[in-house]
């Protein structure tokens, strides 16, 4: 990815996996250095390199690698990747790495690569763009891909398996027929996909503590009763009292999203 302002040109050429390495800051360490070991590191990584043309003073191009590693978060925010060792949202990989080129006989010096200056905006501009450039050429991983309720929730553990499970349960117990092949369809529709965003997003809250059990799961419920669609559908037995609050809202709407399953192809 390239771009200009006036005779400034950032060039940013990135690689990016994040199948199997994605983490948000503050996970589960995978590994501890101790006296040179070499451990084997999981697959997947995000590496950047920035051509700027300019001189970048050694505090310029430090500053430029904080922007950048912005920049590529921000994509990451943007598609709702999701960390393999958390619940959180991705910040990046665990073994990303980023180079900045710059030419010191460049007529130009640039001091400040901050988002308020127009290399912190070119820089931001190509690094989020060229990241989500190589997570689609690499992996098709776009924001039409990204359009999925379990993608969206998969992250929490509102899974196609566990959706399916209950499905199937639940049917056994009327003697129904449930269409597995309905699943995609269910899977990928808007007003499901638009309910699964606002929910991962009361999780989120919740475990960033900026919004109190209560008022989250108070409106986890009102979503795992629109996405139900039963008048009767059954809350309680969904919570008790202990610590694993994310499980017990999860486990909520992967009930809600079987009985529409279930009950909706039923009745219709």
């Amino acid at each position: 990815r390239e771009a200009q302002y006036e005779d400034l040109t950032v060039i940013a050429i990135v690689t990016a996996g994040v199948g199997g390495n994605a983490a948000r800051i503050g996970d589960p360490a995978f590994f501890h250095e101790k006296q040179g070991e070499v451990i084997e590191i999981p697959k997947g990584t995000i590496n950047t390199i920035l051509i700027i043309d300019g001189h970048l003073p050694e505090g310029t191009m430090a500053r430029a690698v904080v922007t950048a590693t912005e920049a590529k978060t921000a994509a990451l925010q943007e598609l709702g990747i999701a960390s393999v060792y958390s619940h959180g949202l991705a910040t990046g990989t665990g073994t990303d790495e980023t180079v900045i080129v710059s030419n010191p006989q460049a007529k130009n010096t640039y001091r400040f690569a901050g988002k308020h200056s127009s290399l912190g905006e070119l820089i931001g501009c190509v690094v989020r763009d060229a990241v989500k450039e190589g997570l689609k050429n690499h992996a098709n991983l776009d924001a039409r891909q990204q359009f999925s309720l379990t993608k969206r929730l998969g992250r929490f553990g509102v899974t196609k398996e566990k959706i399916l499970k209950r499905v199937n349960a639940i049917a056994k117990e009327k003697g129904w027929n449930v269409s597995e092949e309905k699943f995609e369809s269910f899977d990928h529709d808007p007003d499901h996909v638009s309910k699964a965003v606002l929910y991962a997003h009361l999780l989120d809250q919740y475990q960033w503590e900026a919004l109190p059990y209560e008022v989250v799961k108070k409106e986890c419920m009102r979503l795992g009763k629109q996405m139900a669609q039963q008048e009767d559908f059954e809350t309680k037995a969904f919570f008790w009292e202990d610590k694993k609050r994310i499980e017990q809202l999860s486990r909520f709407f992967i009930e809600a999203c079987a009985n529409k399953l279930v009950y909706g192809e039923n009745n219709s």
